[in-house]
């Protein structure tokens, strides 16, 4: 594929199936991520590969069911694609399922998350991903009594 099909699978990723699959249609996440898909990431769950990330898909489903990603800046260089990104959700529920995020008391409130995660293409679909979420943006609003704002 292209650095602007890579490009293209990722922003479809982050800007429509991230969401249909925590809506409940985690049979999506077929479509852009290899079988033998890799998360790099110390936040992962229990379970490696596809599994793992339904797993996670459906958590933030069920805990931040409004959740929506917007790609900020995108780049590609070969087979690596590179996002910065912001979430936006309301946290509704506990997380259960990622390593550092359980059992966060959920507050009602509106938030955001900012990162950049880095994902490998392979054969048309998502190999291997890293994400760096300012998860300590997010904690530290917690422990105040909110919920980051919007940041970029």
């Amino acid at each position: 594929m292209s650095e602007e099909e890579n490009k293209a699978l990722v922003r479809r990723l982050m800007e429509e199936a991230y969401q249909e699959a925590a809506s409940g249609n985690l049979d999506v996440l077929h479509q852009y991520f290899a079988d033998h898909y890799q998360n790099h990431t110390p936040l992962h769950p229990e379970h490696p590969g596809m599994q793992g990330m339904k797993e996670v898909i459906a958590d933030l489903g069920q805990g931040t069911p409004d959740l929506r990603w917007e790609v900020l800046h995108i780049a590609a260089d070969g087979d690596l694609v590179f996002v910065h990104g912001r979430a936006t959700f309301t946290h509704q529920q506990q997380h259960q399922i990622t390593k550092h995020v359980r059992n966060v008391e959920p507050t009602g409130e509106e938030g955001t998350v900012s990162g950049i995660i880095l994902y490998r293409i392979e054969g048309g679909k998502i190999a291997e991903g890293w994400y760096y979420l300012n998860l300590l943006e997010y904690a530290l609003a917690q422990r105040q009594g909110g919920v980051p704002t919007a940041t970029s």
